[in-house]
């Protein structure tokens, strides 16, 4: 193996490397996020809004549902994720792409509950000023 070589590959390990600590932490993000926003949300929309007068109450039900199918959705996105790396070791590469594949899937709605959850929250608090 040439120096150009072992440069190139300990590139990649690099990369490889910063690439799994974003996901992590993006992973992370979106547990907190959810988690919080309906704890928040739960917790604090009765000192935000008068709920007796309140309209358009599905969008606060609709919110939640969103924080909680966005925090199912990354669990599931970590059992996937462990499937993959055991197929990886297996040496079934193909099958652990196709489950990567579905990892990433995973990530990207679950991101898309969240942004949904809380543009639908603020929605609702913005109806009910």
């Amino acid at each position: 193996m040439t120096d150009q070589e072992k440069e190139l590959e300990e590139y990649r390990a690099t990369v490889r490397k910063m690439r799994d600590y974003a996901q992590e932490q993006f992973d992370k993000l979106i547990v907190y996020l959810s988690s919080g926003g309906l704890i928040l949300t739960l917790g604090f929309v009765k000192d935000l809004v008068d709920l007796d007068e309140a309209g358009w109450k599905f969008l606060m039900i609709a919110s939640w549902a969103g924080f909680v199918i966005s925090l199912l959705l990354i669990l599931l996105s970590h059992k996937s994720a462990i499937k993959a790396g055991t197929l990886e070791l297996q040496g079934k590469h193909t099958e652990s792409d196709e489950q990567d594949e579905r990892t990433n899937r995973l990530n990207n709605w679950s991101f898309g509950f969240l942004i949904a959850a809380i543009t639908v929250f603020v929605l609702f608090f913005t109806i009910n000023l």
